[in-house]
């Protein structure tokens, strides 16, 4: 049987770790809209404070600074899945 995969949509008032890892949704702002469905790493979240931009860094290297909001996360910087069993 499949593993269940669990992803959580951010907005601007949920804490983002750096280390945790984001999949660029649909409904992104800029200046993400150019990497739509692309993952990242969150590598800055100015101490973790809400609302507040954060930095991901995706795997072709780019580093990006915006808004969590739209950001999907798929993998918190623990290696646990949102919303999986504990």
């Amino acid at each position: 049987m499949a593993e269940e995969i669990h992803e959580i949509v951010l907005t601007e008032n949920t804490i983002l770790l750096p280390g945790d890892k984001v999949r660029v949704g649909p409904d992104v702002s800029s200046p993400f809209k150019s990497k739509i469905n692309e993952e990242g790493k969150c590598i800055d979240a100015v101490n973790s404070s809400r609302g507040l931009s954060v930095q991901i860094q995706f795997n072709d290297g780019a580093i990006i600074k915006g808004s969590r909001s739209g950001l999907i996360l798929t993998e918190f910087y623990t290696g646990a899945a949102p919303g999986g069993k504990y």
